[in-house]
């Protein structure tokens, strides 16, 4: 077991003596303050089909807009 707030092993967050920190960057504020969590991250869609044998066919798509990590 690891905790979320400090990334030591043998416990969890809720037994963790260390000062809370933020999880995504191990900042003092909270994660739903965290500005790491909210920036726009990039990510890849995937468009076509796969049939065994075949391999894998490309469709070209337009540039996405960005997208958040919860969204």
């Amino acid at each position: 077991m690891i905790c979320f707030n400090c990334s030591s092993c043998g416990h969890y967050v809720g037994n963790c003596v260390e000062p809370k920190r933020c999880f995504i960057c191990s900042g003092t504020h909270n994660v739903n303050n965290c500005i790491t969590w909210a920036r726009l991250q990039t990510t890849t869609e995937y468009f076509g089909s796969a049939i065994v044998g075949l391999g894998f066919y490309h469709i070209d798509t337009p540039v996405a807009t960005g997208s958040n990590w919860l969204n």
